[in-house]
């Protein structure tokens, strides 16, 4: 049993969150869509969660050594000793075979799907053992993975998204990145606890990171709001001032990361606290009702 509950903690189930951006085109176009593209979603959501799960596999092996002195992430199972290298090749090959016969059965129907999800896996591979060195680079393929996600979403059902709406889900998770590093660094006891690509960041350079970030999404959000594409979409004239939900979430987020350190798990932060949960309820049921008048 308690071998199970490593595996889980080894797949990292409760980040598979992330991957419920895969639903958001659907969310924008609930009519528009059956229950193939429904099932086709699924299958989507299945590639992006062991894609997900094989990349925290090899990362986590490979930093097991720096993670051991970690505050925070001593507890993981590599990092810890509870799991060894013959558990990390038995989860890869497990997640291997569900990814390859997923990805065979979404090219039958969307083969733009099977590509981008590749090109998140080489991506991600690359950054594991190399591109997670380079300063700035590193922040910028991790926030890129948010928006793959959307766009997956949206090829899987034929429904491409805005670009201002995947330049939004971009800077919010630029924002929340910089946001976590900044907590690693004050977390860590010392600069032997954290890669050399994450000790190159002052923090005053990383707090302006976070402010121009936000700012940045919150901007983009607005404009998209704006855009033809969302009102021709919606034909919501009401649409634009949702923007306020966005505004007291993306402060409310950093009013927690600041006071508590919890930006090192932003999956965790977001699920605990209530006021955000409050916030991101009343903003979907805002537009619901909007959209109905």
């Amino acid at each position: 049993m308690r071998k199970s509950l490593l595996y889980l903690k080894m797949f990292r189930i409760k980040q598979w969150t992330k991957n419920l951006l895969i639903f958001l085109p659907a969310f924008i176009s609930p009519y528009e869509i059956g229950m193939q593209s429904f099932f086709v979603l699924i299958m989507t959501f299945g590639l992006f969660c062991c894609s997900a799960s094989i990349i925290y596999i090899v990362n986590d092996w490979t930093d097991r050594e720096l993670d051991a002195k970690h505050k925070n992430k001593k507890h993981r199972p590599f990092a810890s000793k509870e799991l060894t290298l013959q558990d990390a090749l038995i989860g890869l090959l497990l997640l291997s075979v569900i990814f390859i016969y997923l990805c065979l059965e979404i090219s039958k129907v969307s083969l733009g799907v099977s590509v981008l999800i590749l090109i998140y896996l080489i991506q991600s591979i690359l950054y594991s053992y190399f591109l997670k060195n380079v300063t700035l680079v590193e922040m910028l393929i991790v926030s890129t993975g948010y928006s793959y996600r959307v766009l997956a979403g949206g090829l899987s059902i034929n429904l491409l998204p805005s670009t201002w709406m995947l330049l939004t889900i971009f800077l919010a998770s630029l924002f929340m990145i910089a946001q976590k590093r900044l907590s690693d660094k004050s977390c860590a006891e010392s600069q032997n606890q954290l890669r050399a690509s994450i000790n190159a960041y002052p923090e005053a350079f990383l707090t302006s990171v976070t402010s121009i970030s936000a700012a940045a999404a919150i901007i983009s959000y607005i404009l998209f709001t704006l855009s033809d594409y969302a009102q021709v979409k919606f034909q919501n004239p009401y649409l634009p001032i949702s923007s306020i939900f966005i505004i007291y979430a993306t402060f409310r987020y950093l009013q927690v990361a600041i006071a508590s350190s919890k930006a090192h798990d932003p999956i965790q932060l977001i699920i605990q606290d209530r006021h955000l949960n409050a916030c991101v309820f009343f903003c979907l049921l805002f537009i619901i009702i909007t959209n109905s008048i």
